[in-house]
């Protein structure tokens, strides 16, 4: 590449100097015949430091600003190249690369060639994007000062003020676009400061001042239904959802106070994910009320006027899709979503039967939610009850079903989401979390909770993968408070472990009151050389026995990490050291806590999670994720999906990756990446993408030489459809039923005999696939051969056809659904050839598969 450079710049010196007249003077004609030039193609593979100087380029910069001058999603989409160093469909090669091409082949001539070798990935989701784009938003001694007036000097925020912070970006962001996102980073303390002996005052709103207008509010009340993703909370004036986002770690017949910002969804009120929740204590006992039977009649009416919350009975068929559990209705128009249902409430064998749902309607939009308490197949006699009404149950036999959530030497805890119940037997048994279980048998109390103790009887029902929720940390006046008010929770707390003998015990520092007991620890959950250390013990509390020793049935124990201050570049801005941080958003009127979906959590590191990586910021992204995720989430799920938020660099860029859980490991997603190839032409002294070298749009009537060859047709008139005032054309193998069909669309001759590294480049969608893959019925192929027939008789275009030697299917990411995508394969295969590319479609009547595949715009080109 130097000598190329150096080259340019003689050229440049030697054309400087023919700038007077002396060559016309002394050697006449030499400008018009000996002007050097230098026709040349060359290949670039771009390096990573190249997609910021691509960015960062003024021409492009103004480029991006142009597509959208008022929204400017181009220019941020660009700006985020540089991170992501691939291009997209919004970052379009054929856009940004000219200029940067021009920057350094300038000195080439018309009629050069550079082939550029680059990253292509999928388009950022435009959430994650948004926050890629964040910027870091720092709590000051300025803004501590705001949230507790002059007459106290507290510099950290607590529950009762986190909600101060939108206020505190309204102020301090100016002019805010809707969508901006910000990090906030803040100290944070679960404790509030004393004002002069007295606490703050505390006023508890009726969940019905919450439920007439949205705003901030602190309520309290009994916990009456959960899913996975919160629960539903009572009080004498009316229900409220309290959606977490997470699994909760409160079941039916809690009494908490929720204090947060309520917001409307699924035109019913709730509290969001920032929401605090404080465990006050338990009730006495628990019973779901009598539900009413809904009618599909009724069902419609509830979408089309949401009144509330409403605990029902309901008929239909169970439709099972993935992770969408439905609900079909006779005399329903509208379908029904089962919302986030804990493991054991579906079974599985049901779907496409009819089946009684009994739970929570939780509102609705185009269909309604119900928050199920249980799933039975109709006309079965259930003679299971929930968990959460025999937790709270007197002494007697009881049968109840659901999912091992941990275990012990000894037993195994079982909850269905309503409660949880320990299942003890001094011999164990041989299951394992995530088991889907029936246990029935005599409960009893024991350490002040009911338990399965007397010789019950257990049966496994199906696999699965235990999920824990976010545990509670206990500090030391928790820890004390728990010896009076007793609860099952999945927890966190710190001590000095000590072993003797088949006692383990956990000394908790600052207090002779109380100690943690890990009971009957299963092989591998203790390792004993931890003896005498600090630990972090995370598992599941059994009640407190001997007036001080906390039973926990333990999960993981590890050494406790010891928390470094982390230091701060100058740059950042508060002069307060954060401890903690959360998202925010702007939705175009106010600042809200960040959720972008319930399918996707949004996990932001906090300053203690950089601790055992040495820095303050994460160099090295890649492999620091998969194993933060790894501690962070222990009972992950195949299928979950995590949004990482993290500082990059050392300049506290915020940034964000999307990572998937395949049930061993977490993966990485927004930047699954491939090495993609474009061809530059130098004409009258500009940079453009090389030409094309056949397009049609398959707009209207078939046209540009392309035709279609009807194999078989099953009783049809056609397969590939076209005709006046289409956009696209299309192929269907369903007339009436599904039919058996082969049906080919042939391009016109496409030569590529002055071609570099052609490809071929479509718009395509799906339909009507039914769980299929458009792929089983539709493919592309190549022939050097195919000679079409003069005829317009079909057999003699078929055979014609058939004569011809096809290649193998081309390779593409295909459509999944009815959303348009861009396809593209390589055609360097043929670069020197003249060639007809085909699409081939078959359908079948037998299984039966005949979906309809769209397509436009289709373009071979450099």
């Amino acid at each position: 590449m130097k000598k190329h450079i150096l080259l340019g710049i003689a050229l440049a010196s030697l054309f400087t100097l023919g700038a007077c007249d002396y060559n016309e003077d002394n050697f006449p004609g030499f400008d018009e015949k000996e002007t050097i030039t230098e026709v040349r193609t060359d290949t670039l593979l771009l390096a990573d430091g190249h997609y910021g100087k691509i960015a960062s380029m003024s021409t492009n910069q103004g480029l991006a600003l142009s597509k959208d001058p008022e929204n400017q999603t181009y220019l941020t989409a660009l700006n985020q190249l540089g991170k992501t160093k691939m291009f997209t469909d919004m970052v379009a090669p054929e856009d940004y690369l000219p200029a940067f091409v021009d920057s350094l082949y300038a000195y080439l001539s018309d009629g050069s060639k550079v082939l550029v070798q680059y990253n292509v990935g999928k388009e950022q989701p435009e959430y994650l994007s948004k926050i890629n784009e964040a910027e870091n938003f720092d709590l000051t001694s300025d803004n501590y000062a705001t949230v507790w007036g002059e007459s106290m000097v507290v510099k950290y925020l607590t529950p009762s003020t986190l909600k101060k912070i939108p206020a505190l970006l309204k102020e301090g962001v100016k002019s805010p676009k809707e969508g901006d996102v910000r990090q906030v980073n803040y100290a944070w303390s679960e404790t509030e400061p004393s004002t002069g002996g007295g606490e703050l005052p505390e006023t508890i709103d009726k969940i019905s001042d919450a439920l007439a207008e949205a705003g901030d509010y602190k309520v309290q009340g009994s916990v009456i239904a959960t899913y996975t993703r919160g629960f539903l909370l009572s009080d004498d004036s009316g229900q409220i959802l309290v959606y977490l986002n997470v699994k909760p770690n409160y079941t039916v017949g809690d009494i908490v106070t929720v204090e947060g910002t309520t917001s409307k969804y699924a035109n019913v009120m709730q509290f969001g994910n920032t929401s605090v929740v404080t465990r006050l204590g338990r009730a006495d006992s628990f019973s779901y009320p009598e539900p009413k039977e809904y009618t599909g009649a009724q069902l419609d009416a509830y979408v089309g006027n949401v009144d509330g919350f409403h605990y029902a009975k309901i008929v239909g068929e169970l439709v099972i899709d993935g992770s969408y559990i439905n609900l079909n209705v006779a005399g329903a128009t509208k379908q029904g979503s089962i919302s986030y249902p804990f493991d054991g409430v579906v079974d599985k064998s049901l779907n496409g039967k009819q089946v009684e749902v009994i739970g929570y309607l939780i509102g609705a939009t185009s269909r309604y939610n119900v928050m199920a308490t249980s799933i039975e197949p109709v006309g079965a006699t259930n003679t299971f009850s929930s968990i959460g009404e025999v937790a709270l149950a007197k002494p007697g036999e009881y049968a109840v079903k659901g999912q091992v959530i941990a275990k012990y030497q000894r037993g195994f805890l079982l909850s269905d989401g309503s409660g949880t119940i320990l299942v003890f037997d001094k011999n164990g048994f041989d299951f394992v979390p995530g088991d889907i279980v029936k246990v029935s048998g005599q409960v009893t109390n024991y350490a002040g909770f009911n338990q399965f103790g007397t010789t019950p009887v257990c049966e496994k029902l199906s696999d699965g993968s235990a999920k824990a929720p976010t545990a509670l940390n206990l500090d030391v006046t928790a820890m004390e408070e728990y010896l009076t008010a007793p609860y099952i929770a999945y927890v966190e707390y710190t001590g000095k472990l000590t072993v003797s003998g088949t006692y383990y015990n956990v000394i908790i520092s600052g207090t002779d009151k109380c100690q943690g007991s890990i009971q009957y620890p299963i092989d591998g959950v203790v390792d004993e050389s931890l003896n005498g250390k600090q630990v972090t013990v995370e598992g599941y509390t059994l009640g407190v026995s001997g007036g001080k020793y906390i039973n926990t049935m333990a999960v993981k124990v590890t050494e406790a990490t010891v928390t470094k201050a982390i230091s701060r570049v100058v740059t950042r801005a508060s002069d307060v050291k954060p401890n903690a941080a959360a998202l925010y958003r702007y939705d175009g009127s106010a600042w809200t806590a960040y959720e972008e979906s319930a399918s996707i959590g949004i996990s932001v590191m906090q300053p203690s999670d950089y601790v055992a990586t040495g820095s303050d910021y994460l160099s090295n992204a890649d492999a620091v994720l998969p194993i933060y995720l790894k501690n962070a989430f222990p009972y992950a799920q195949n299928g979950d999906t995590k949004a990482v938020v993290y500082f990059g660099n050392k300049d506290y860029d915020v940034m964000a990756d999307e990572y998937g859980f395949d049930g061993t490991a977490w993966v990485k997603k927004n930047t699954e990446t491939k090495i993609a190839e474009m061809a530059f032409l130098k004409t009258s002294g500009s940079w453009a993408e090389a030409k094309e070298y056949y397009s049609n749009d398959f707009a209207g009537v078939v046209h540009n030489g392309a035709h279609k060859v009807n194999v078989k047709l099953d009783g049809m008139d056609y397969v590939w459809s076209d005709g006046a005032g289409y956009t696209r054309i299309k192929a269907s193998g369903y007339f009436q039923r599904n039919r058996d069909t082969e049906a080919w669309l042939v391009t016109g001759e496409i030569d590529l005999t002055e071609a570099i590294a052609p490809q071929v480049v479509f718009m395509a969608s799906a339909d009507y696939l039914y769980g299929g893959k458009i792929e089983n019925a539709v493919s592309v192929h190549v022939s050097e051969n195919y000679i079409p027939a003069d005829s317009e008789k079909m057999d003699e275009i078929v055979a014609a056809l058939q004569a011809a030697t096809w290649s193998e299917p081309l390779s593409f990411e295909w459509p999944t659904s009815s959303k348009e995508i861009e396809m593209h394969s390589s055609m360097a295969d043929y670069v020197g050839k003249k060639v007809y590319v085909a699409f081939r479609y078959v359908s079948t009547n037998e299984p039966g598969f005949a979906p309809t595949f769209y397509m436009s715009n289709f373009v071979v080109k450099e």
